[in-house]
């Protein structure tokens, strides 16, 4: 039976607790449209996207990372400085650790004291999973998507491609220098993975109907906690 836990998202936001051991989960509604929670750089940046569709989830996903992250900071939205590891991955000096998703209309944040990696995906997206897997994953990874024992081998290289993502956005090595070396082992519904020799903590979540998540770090996970960031909150 697969573990998969089904998101409980609590739309009153102003109960999170600040980032301990556990990680909170943030879901991010494409409805943002408060320009003043960003910089005026971030903001030229957004607008100048021409598909307004496109334009519109860029700004929520900023928008909603810096007024989430804002909210254990104390600090407002729009003074909040970014910077950047040795592959680019983004942090807050002093702040809490977060890592930022987002697949058609679900924009995911992960906030947690401890480094975190996060990936969702559509269900219904179009991949070549035979090629991919050949190409990125271990040998008993393939032989688990391949023979899946329900027959449903897109699923089950989904399944495995949330966690590996999630693995190497945790590492901040990306994937193009850390998706070989990610190692997913998926038995009797728990999961486990590794990442160059380092044990890695992974949970698997449903953010919504058609949509698979992962989360990664480096300790244990207890426990995942869902908030939601709408227009309003």
């Amino acid at each position: 039976m697969e573990n998969i836990q089904i998101a409980a998202w609590n739309e009153n936001s102003s109960a999170f607790r600040e980032a301990g051991g556990d990680m909170d989960v943030w879901k991010i509604f494409p409805n943002l449209r408060n320009k003043s929670d960003l910089p005026e750089a971030e903001l030229l940046r957004c607008e100048a996207i021409n598909n307004p569709l496109a334009r519109q989830h860029e700004l929520s996903s900023r928008i909603g990372v810096r007024r989430i992250l804002g909210r254990y900071t104390g600090v407002l939205p729009s003074v909040l400085t970014f910077e950047r590891e040795g592959r680019g991955k983004p942090f807050l000096a002093g702040g809490p650790q977060f890592n930022l998703s987002h697949t058609k209309d679900q924009i995911l944040l992960g906030v947690g004291r401890e480094p975190v990696g996060l990936d969702v995906e559509s269900i219904d997206r179009k991949v070549k999973a035979e090629e991919l897997a050949s190409k990125f994953f271990h040998e008993e990874e393939r032989a688990a998507v391949l023979g899946d024992r329900h027959g449903d081998e897109h699923r089950a290289f989904l399944k495995y491609w949330v966690c590996k993502e999630a693995t190497v956005k945790l590492s901040g090595d990306g994937i193009y220098h850390g998706l070989r070396d990610a190692r997913i082992l998926w038995k009797d519904g728990r999961i486990s993975g590794s990442y160059r020799g380092r044990a890695v903590y992974l949970s698997i979540f449903s953010p919504g109907s058609g949509f698979l998540a992962a989360v990664a770090s480096w300790t244990p996970l207890r426990a995942l906690r869902f908030f939601s960031l709408g227009d309003g909150d």
